[in-house]
């Protein structure tokens, strides 16, 4: 998993030595060196006396992937001293209805430093937070109740409104609204902050959606009752091929549960189409 993130997020050293650093925590009696790469927007000694004082609300280092956001890093004295990042936090949201400026949420110590340094060492990599709610999807497979992935996407339409939306089918129409998508639990983190998350379950061999008994793409037996009975969507082509970029294998092609799911919405179609003129 570690190459897979590291492959979807390498931009520069700076980014990279920042994300491993991230990527190890807690750590356990940190030096000097690891709270710099914690703390890239601060100097050595910054970062000392910032892990000295981190307890409490924590202090700010930059966001990986989402504008107007830090990841917030504490330190917790039991049983030693470690130092881990509790969450990702929005700080500054839209601006209110006939405002110019963005609304401060939340202040962290060296927030505006922390979002300066993201803008200048991997600006191209930061999005602003376009989207309403996110949709998480666990990747299962075959008898294993915890899930082999976990994808974290951002819809610019509201979840539950693309779920009601017929005019075309379901992954087709995430596809259209998706924003971003990763693998990485630290951007998903991001990408979730201020938002409501949906949750649902997937084949990792076919990409079809998981039933209460079934995957009902392959067939593949699901023991873990992950799924859902009431709303079932394939992995759409976006998310296949985010997938396969990072190293996925599917053993059946996800285009096969795509077909059937277009077939079923046609078949819906028509007969809506038939009672209308009936």
């Amino acid at each position: 998993m570690c190459g897979v993130l590291l492959k979807e997020n390498c931009v520069n050293k700076a980014y990279l030595s920042y994300l491993t650093a991230l990527h190890r925590l807690p750590i356990e009696n940190p030096t000097e060196d690891d709270l710099a790469q914690l703390f890239p927007h601060l100097t050595k000694a910054e970062a000392v006396e910032a892990f000295a004082r981190a307890g409490g609300a924590g202090v700010a280092s930059p966001p990986l992937r989402v504008r107007d956001t830090v990841h917030v890093i504490l330190r917790v004295d039991y049983p030693g001293p470690h130092v881990f990042s509790v969450r990702a936090v929005r700080v500054k949201c839209a601006p209110p209805l006939g405002k110019a400026q963005p609304r401060v949420v939340e202040e962290f110590p060296y927030t505006e430093r922390a979002l300066r340094f993201a803008n200048k060492h991997w600006r191209k990599k930061l999005i602003p937070d376009t989207w309403d709610k996110q949709l998480n999807i666990n990747l299962h497979e075959a008898g294993e109740t915890s899930p082999a992935l976990v994808l974290f996407a951002a819809h610019k339409r509201e979840v539950r409104e693309l779920m009601q939306d017929r005019s075309h089918p379901q992954s087709e129409i995430f596809d259209a609204a998706l924003v971003d998508v990763t693998l990485d639990p630290l951007v998903g983190h991001e990408l979730s902050s201020g938002h409501q998350t949906y949750w649902i379950s997937n084949c990792g061999y076919c990409g079809g959606s998981l039933g209460r008994v079934a995957c009902t793409g392959c067939g593949s037996h699901n023991a873990g009752k992950l799924g859902s009975s009431n709303w079932h969507m394939p992995l759409s082509k976006k998310v296949v091929d985010f997938l396969r970029k990072s190293g996925h294998v599917f053993t059946r092609d996800p285009a096969l549960a795509q077909e059937v799911e277009r077939e079923v919405w046609f078949a819906v179609r028509q007969e809506q189409v038939k009672a209308l003129y009936a």
